[in-house]
């Protein structure tokens, strides 16, 4: 065999173990109906080709290996924007699932080269590969503007095992993630073998981690299991307006139509707050409680006449505040809103503040900014997360700081899945794990609210508990409790993610400094 045959051979077992590990990535997120130990054993184990076959590369092969994993692995598992070109008949979102699959690529090929330039400074392969990943999660969540993008952590498949969640209470995502890809290069580590007994002692390490691992989980189990106090009884209201309604001409009478069976049905359930899904209204209320004129930038119609006073009046009849979700216009604009309803009307509102590009947001306009962390003066003091904030960590642990005594995620993920079983179905059910995350990490109970799915509870152990099945109409009323005191991440947490992206940009810098001369 020549070199060069040699050479294409190494090449292709290179992009070969990328593509497999991506492929192994990709099914560890799929809500599949096995047992949720069954994926936290794949998410452990899918880097595991990839990190074995690219051990000892250069920068550069690394980079060009660590883009061949973020294609083939986030060119599948965000496949659901391509259905959602086919679902409303437009192009843009091929456009955008090119453009989001190759700024990933790009983030994905700086984390391969990050390991390699950690190991060329003599960082352990382990250590290496754990905090060139988290360094890049934290800079797709972090510092990218209006394209921060920080989507299904590899750690959110630990979801299904509450357990393995609990170190989040203390470290955050960022300290799973840590965890959960330290464990696939402890893995690689015992599939190499290098050296007598190598193989042995790496397989100890494995099993050392996982029992550090679940015995934090057990600790804080029993330390914190029981405490939980109870913020507040909820109705929730799942109106499963279908996508087609929603964007056509009747989506105004059909969002009326609902919101009055809504409030019919709530008056048979018992609870301090209703609370309708994100957008459930299409109309916009001026921040000073009237309803707001023509709003030509965004299409937005005011909200009819007499419905403010028809949900006041339920308010004052019911003894119970409303919150809605629609749109508030102020002086920069509109916004996706939850809208707070009490006695005297309009009573406060949140904005939201991760805005999807090319949905919500795009260079030539679009909706405006929420910046109000404070939680509404609502029962209990939620602190609201409208549909994808629910992975924005740093979003939930502001709430927290603010003084929220629990979470309120609402979303409309229609456009997702409108159907068990449909080609959206995936991030359909990704979406709730992440709502489990953000109540291990700030200790606050959380309640969602879809429209058509799914609407539940999720503790501060990060245990979902449904409260209806998902593309069905109903209400149900839910309680939500959270612990009494901060956790130890709210008091000083969010530092992890930086501190790996200075470690390995300091690794970066040393290696292009000159020698001395």
């Amino acid at each position: 065999m020549t070199p060069a045959s040699r050479k294409g051979e190494a090449t292709g077992a290179r992009r070969a173990g990328a593509a497999l590990s991506g492929g192994l990535l990709w099914v560890a997120f799929l809500p599949l109906p096995v047992p949720g130990a069954i994926q936290v054993a794949l998410v452990l184990v899918a880097l595991v080709p990839w990190i074995v076959v690219t051990e000892g590369l250069t920068p550069g092969r690394a980079a060009r290996s660590g883009a061949v994993l973020g294609a083939v692995f986030w060119g599948l598992h965000l496949g659901w924007m391509l259905l959602l070109a086919t679902r409303i008949g437009e192009a843009w979102p091929v456009f955008a699932w090119a453009g989001e699959v190759a700024l990933l690529c790009l983030l994905w090929a700086g984390m391969g080269a990050g390991r390699a330039i950690l190991r060329e400074r003599g960082v352990p392969s382990v250590v290496a590969v754990a905090v060139a990943w988290v360094a890049v999660e934290w800079v797709r969540g972090a510092l990218l503007g209006p394209l921060r993008f920080p989507w299904t952590g590899v750690a959110l498949p630990l979801t299904r095992v509450p357990l393995l969640l609990q170190p989040a209470a203390w470290g955050g995502e960022a300290a799973l993630a840590l965890a959960v890809v330290a464990g696939n290069g402890l893995v690689a580590e015992a599939v190499l073998g290098r050296g007598r007994g190598s193989g042995v002692r790496a397989g100890m390490r494995v099993l050392a981690l996982l029992a550090v691992w679940t015995t934090v989980g057990v600790l804080r189990l029993a330390w914190d299991e029981g405490r939980e106090v109870e913020r507040a009884r909820v109705t929730v209201v799942q109106p499963d307006v279908p996508l087609a309604v929603r964007r056509g001409d009747g989506a105004g009478d059909r969002a009326l139509e609902t919101l009055r069976l809504g409030l019919a049905a709530a008056r048979r359930e018992t609870s301090q707050l209703v609370i309708f899904p994100e957008t459930h209204l299409p109309f916009a209320v001026d921040a000073g409680g009237e309803a707001a004129e023509g709003l030509p930038d965004r299409g937005v119609a005011p909200l009819p006449a007499g419905v403010l006073d028809e949900m006041v009046a339920w308010v004052r009849e019911e003894g119970r505040d409303l919150v809605v979700g629609g749109y508030l216009r102020d002086s920069r604009g509109v916004m996706n809103a939850g809208l707070r309803i009490d006695a005297e009307g309009l009573a406060g509102a949140y904005g939201k503040q991760a805005l999807v590009p090319g949905v919500e947001w795009s260079p030539g306009g679009g909706l405006v900014r929420g910046s109000n962390p404070r939680p509404l003066d609502a029962p209990g003091r939620p602190g609201m997360l409208i549909c994808i904030e629910s992975a924005w960590g740093s979003l939930a642990l502001a709430r927290a700081r603010a003084g929220a005594g629990w979470l309120l995620n609402v979303t409309n993920d229609a456009w997702l899945a409108e159907t068990p079983g449909s080609l959206g179905g995936a991030a359909f059910g990704q979406h709730p794990w992440h709502l489990a995350l953000r109540s291990v990490e700030t200790g606050l109970g959380a309640v969602r609210v879809g429209n058509d799915g799914w609407s539940g509870t999720t503790d501060p152990m990060g245990r979902w508990v449904p409260a209806l099945p998902a593309h069905t109409a109903g209400v149900a009323t839910v309680r939500v409790s959270s612990l009494p005191g901060p956790t130890l991440f709210v008091r000083w947490g969010g530092w992890l993610g930086p501190l790996c992206g200075l470690l390995v940009a300091g690794a970066w810098i040393l290696r292009r400094r000159p020698a001395p001369a």
